[in-house]
């Protein structure tokens, strides 16, 4: 939980240098850069929720790491009943 909450602090810092920077180098007023300043919110979301999507990928890979054989080997074959393959490797 901290790595996930460590990653969106560092990509909401990055997001707010980045329109900092990008709004010094371009010498825009700060009352013109709310629009810049909108895209490093959206920008941040995006981060969030990307870490969010990051932590439940791992969290169910660890999940899955901790199932026995027979448990794995039921959930792979569960899955491979949907994609039935034919005798000569062709989807059914």
């Amino acid at each position: 939980m901290r790595a996930e909450l460590l990653r969106v602090l560092v990509s909401l810092v990055l997001a707010a240098l980045m329109v900092f920077g990008f709004t010094r180098l371009i010498a825009v007023e700060l009352e013109q850069a709310h629009a810049l300043l909108y895209a490093a919110l959206v920008l941040g979301l995006y981060a969030l929720l990307g870490a969010l999507r990051y932590s439940w990928r791992l969290n169910r890979f660890l999940r899955l790491n901790e199932l026995s054989e027979a448990e794995y080997q039921w959930r792979r074959h569960g899955r491979r009943r949907k994609e039935a393959v034919t005798s000569k490797g062709a989807r059914r």
